[in-house]
């Protein structure tokens, strides 16, 4: 019965892992075609819960092993919560308007 439910709950995980990826892909491809400040904050609050839950569910008590790897993820990710906001589009009074490919 145990190894049942540790099996359901790894696939679970892999599962939630996956969905997060797909997410991500979504996200960025919203931030990089649209520069789109929704992409950017769903980026920011369900990608940051899932990278940090993991973070601290997972390496912080030693379940998973403390490497390059399971590091790497949580970092790149405050890097780019850290830069992304310079390259979208200002949202503040005498907002610019989008060019467009025409003249």
């Amino acid at each position: 019965m145990t190894a049942n439910v540790h099996a359901h709950i790894i696939l679970n995980f892999c599962l939630d892992v996956g969905g997060y990826g797909v997410l991500g892909l979504f996200v960025a491809w919203m931030i990089w075609k649209q520069g789109s400040w929704v992409g950017y904050l769903v980026g920011l609050i369900v990608i940051g819960i899932g990278d940090l839950a993991f973070l601290f569910v997972q390496v912080v008590p030693g379940i998973i092993e403390r490497n390059a790897g399971t590091i790497g993820g949580p970092v790149l990710w405050f890097l780019a919560v850290a830069i992304t906001p310079f390259g979208l589009p200002w949202l503040g009074p005498g907002q610019r308007q989008p060019r467009t490919g025409g003249n």
